[in-house]
Order: structure tokens, then C-alpha cells, then sequence
């Protein structure tokens, strides 16, 4: 059974230096533009720069979490093995409900890496919304100092737009990248003690975890793809070209 292991570390990090390209600014339209916060502050030289300190600053605490991550994932592969009576590489209903009530030690050792876990992420989450809590109170600044150049009177959300004839034109998002980058060139990572945000911030915070997980999924399927296309393209007498100078045949290397 092959799985797929995919980083920790790249799943609270992931597209840390991820550029929001913003549509090329144009004349606002009667006074009315739309702006997207989360579009804005990814974009941001501070947000990069300062997920990349983050990174630097917690990459013993990444490291740990990926060898973590790693060991639970044998450990739920031996339990999967252990409880497999019929050896098909899956468990049926039956078979989990088995694993499930067996109180395995090995659950007591998942939920120990868990726990462990989660407390080497305790810091580097803290400082990933400090990030984004500075660059949010930037932001309100921001769109009061663009509304003010472009003389614009109302900014709404791109989803509150119902219909636009030329959606770009009302796009604010460029100008709110080049005002916030003036009002924080850089940002401090290191949040005070205690540190308290507001509701709206944990939400953008979620929203951009989102938004690096899916771009790190994608960023995996495609790697996929393309190494099965790799390998069929190197197969003899694949894609309509015959082999020349048959040999016998070979199953080919077994992936690591």
C-alpha cells in the first residue's frame, strides 16, 4: 500500500512567498471600488518576509513536527495492518470497529505525538497571526489613505459585486498592496505577552491557512502527474512509439 506523505511543516507554511497578483489598476468607476483583504495582505512584502522569519526562527520546531507527523503515520499504517484479518490493503466496517474497541497502545502513542504536536505549533501559529493582526490594523489604514487618492466613496468586496462591466476597473487591490507595503515594510514576528486579537483576525488567519493548503494539494498533484508521465514516457513501445531491438521485459524500479 503506497500513501503519500505530505509535509507539516509545508502545510502551515506552504506559499509563504506566494505572490497575490492584483489586476493592473485602472480609473475608479463613479467613485465605487472593490478591495479583497486576504488578496492584499498575502500580497504584502510584510506578510512574505515575516512567514519566512517565522520559518527560520521555528525551524527546529518544524522539523520535530515533520518526524512527528512521519511516526504517527507508521503507526496508523501498522494498526491498519494488524487489524486487516483479510489482507485486502483496506479495512471494512467491521475491521474498525475491531481496531477501535482493541485500545491498541498504539493509540495512546498517536495521541501522545499528537498532543506534541500541537504544542510545537502553539508558537509558530501565535506569530503567523501577530503577522497578520499588525497588517490588518495597517490594512484600515490603507483603505483610507487609497479611497482618499482615488477618490473613492464606497468599497465593496469583490463577492458583493453582482454584476460589473469591466470587474477591473473597480479592482483596488494593487494600490492597497503598494499603500500597505509603505505603512509596514517590515512586520515583527515576535508577539507580545499576553497577545489578544480580535475574532475577525483568527478568521483571515483560517482563511489563509486555506488558502496555502490548497495551493500546496495542487502543488502535490501536479508534481504526481508529472512523474507518471515521466515514467510512462520512459516505458519501451509506450505513446505509439515501438521499442527497437526488443529485450525481455522488466517490471520497472520499485519507487522508494
Amino acid at each position: 500500500m503506497k500513501t503519500l506523505k505530505i509535509s507539516l511543516s509545508l502545510a502551515l507554511l506552504a506559499s509563504a512567498t506566494t505572490t497575490f497578483v492584483a489586476p493592473a489598476a485602472h480609473a475608479q468607476v463613479a467613485g465605487i471600488g472593490t478591495a479583497d483583504e486576504l488578496s492584499v495582505i498575502m500580497g504584502s512584502n510584510a506578510f512574505q518576509n515575516g512567514y519566512k522569519q517565522i520559518e527560520t526562527t521555528f525551524n527546529a520546531n518544524l522539523t520535530l513536527i515533520d518526524t512527528r507527523a512521519q511516526e504517527m503515520q507508521q503507526l496508523q499504517q501498522q494498526l491498519a495492518t494488524k487489524f486487516d484479518a483479510n489482507k485486502d490493503q483496506q479495512l471494512s466496517p467491521e475491521e474498525q470497529q475491531k481496531m477501535q474497541a482493541s485500545n491498541d497502545p498504539a493509540f495512546a502513542q498517536i495521541k501522545a505525538k499528537e498532543d506534541e504536536m500541537q504544542t510545537l505549533e502553539l508558537p509558530i501559529r501565535a506569530a503567523q497571526i501577530f503577522v497578520i493582526d499588525t497588517l490588518d490594523k495597517n490594512y484600515q489604514q490603507a483603505i483610507k489613505d487609497v479611497a482618499a487618492q482615488k477618490k473613492v466613496n464606497l468599497i465593496l468586496s469583490p463577492n458583493s459585486v453582482l454584476w460589473a462591466a469591466n470587474p477591473d476597473a473597480l479592482n483596488l487591490n494593487a494600490a492597497l498592496i503598494t499603500r500597505l507595503d509603505a505603512l509596514t515594510p517590515t512586520v515583527n514576528t515576535t508577539p507580545p505577552d499576553p497577545f489578544n486579537t480580535s475574532r475577525r483576525v483568527l478568521a483571515i488567519y483560517e482563511q489563509i491557512q486555506e488558502v496555502q493548503q490548497a495551493r500546496l494539494m495542487a502543488a502535490i498533484r501536479q508534481a504526481q502527474q508529472e512523474q507518471a508521465a515521466a515514467q510512462q514516457a520512459g516505458q519501451p513501445g509506450q505513446q505509439g512509439q515501438p521499442a527497437t531491438n526488443p529485450t525481455p521485459t522488466q517490471n520497472p524500479p520499485e519507487e522508494r
